[in-house]
């Protein structure tokens, strides 16, 4: 409550303070150059901003993507060997199913699902998620570039 009150204060002061009026600096001419030439003067441009891409329609509604999230779970708990606590499915089918949202080729999903699962299982999931998907959910394995 007191660190509440002295911010109050703070911000009531700097309301009444006049601020003090900013001040215009003339620009100093730009320094002859050798042999009598004065040097251009190189024209100040505003930073432009990086073209930003077109807005991407996402690859699935959000009940799909949870339903994707929830098959590619069950998945994960009938692959023997695994770990089988929900947490742990949860996530990883989770990291599937993102990973296929931003678009990441069938080859970087399986990659990636290495560094969890290890080769052989990621090779597994990695071979029927693209299957399910390019079944399942067409228009996005499309769009995906899963074709």
């Amino acid at each position: 409550v007191a660190q509440v009150a002295q911010v109050a204060q703070v911000a009531q002061v700097a309301q009444v303070q006049p601020q003090p009026a900013p001040v215009a600096v003339p620009e100093a001419p730009p320094a002859p150059a050798e042999h009598g030439h004065r040097r251009r003067r190189k024209e100040k441009t505003e930073a432009k901003e990086a073209p930003q891409a077109p807005a991407q329609v996402p690859l699935l509604s959000e009940e799909e993507h949870k339903k994707l999230q929830a098959e590619v779970g069950k998945k994960l708990q009938k692959l023997e060997g695994l770990p089988s606590d929900q947490s742990t499915c949860d996530m990883l089918s989770e990291f599937t199913v993102c990973m296929f949202v931003a678009r990441k080729a069938p080859q970087e999903v399986e990659t990636e699902l290495a560094s969890f699962l290890g080769q052989d299982y990621a090779t597994k999931l990695a071979a029927w998620f693209m299957k399910h998907v390019r079944h399942h959910y067409k228009p996005a394995a499309v769009a995906a570039g899963w074709k």
